[in-house]
């Protein structure tokens, strides 16, 4: 699972309360969704139902990892934002989605990326620019 595997890198909220939630969803995947609230504090809160019992799981709607975005790239910090919906057979399906655009946030890389290149390179010409097609 995604969050198991990068507990290092979630920053906010808290990793274990990500890992929680997670496998509070995990141990109701046969369950039944009764309802979905969205919280005061920015989180939702999700019942299931089973033969008249009843069980709720919260989860957050933005995190924030602290990952490199390329190899060998110093790790910073991206906040993205989780959705939910229920799908046509009423199954609940989570999106993610960074909340600054994601063409920036490359972007941004690049010209890290570039300025580290031209610093530590000083006695080769560069160039920049952009091809064009014919």
């Amino acid at each position: 699972m995604f969050i198991e595997e990068n507990l290092d890198a979630i920053t906010t909220p808290e990793p274990n309360t990500m890992l929680k939630a997670a496998l509070d969803f995990q141990s109701n995947e046969n369950l039944t969704l009764k309802s979905a609230t969205n919280l005061n504090d920015g989180s939702s809160r999700f019942t299931f139902t089973k033969d008249n019992a009843s069980q709720t799981v919260e989860f957050p709607h933005r995190i924030k990892l602290t990952i490199p975005l390329h190899s060998n790239e110093e790790a910073r910090e991206l906040e993205g934002r989780i959705r939910y919906r229920t799908n046509s057979d009423g199954v609940l399906v989570f999106t993610f989605s960074f909340v600054q655009n994601p063409e920036t946030i490359q972007r941004d890389a690049m010209l890290r990326l570039a300025e580290t290149i031209r610093a530590e390179t000083k006695d080769i010409y560069q160039y920049e620019g952009q091809l064009k097609g014919r």
